[in-house]
């Protein structure tokens, strides 16, 4: 919860400025080294479980929303 506008500034506030978030990708992008050998396709499989957990996350938020004691409202 916040508490005031300083904390609703501070929240909405960049990190980052748009020059320095590029230079950061950069540095990054620098430390990463490609591994010549292939390996396993790791990446399909998961993109295609996708479909069940958004499917499962939507189900829980929406349980979660439609319960009428919530701590929050005490």
């Amino acid at each position: 919860m916040l508490r005031n506008d300083r904390d609703t500034e501070l929240l909405r506030s960049e990190l980052f400025s748009i020059e320095q978030l590029k230079r950061h990708a950069v540095t990054l992008a620098g430390r990463h080294r490609i591994n010549p050998r292939s390996g396993p396709d790791r990446l399909q499989p998961r993109l295609a479980d996708n479909p069940r957990v958004l499917l499962t996350a939507y189900e829980i938020v929406t349980a979660a929303a439609a319960t009428p004691d919530r701590p929050a409202d005490r």
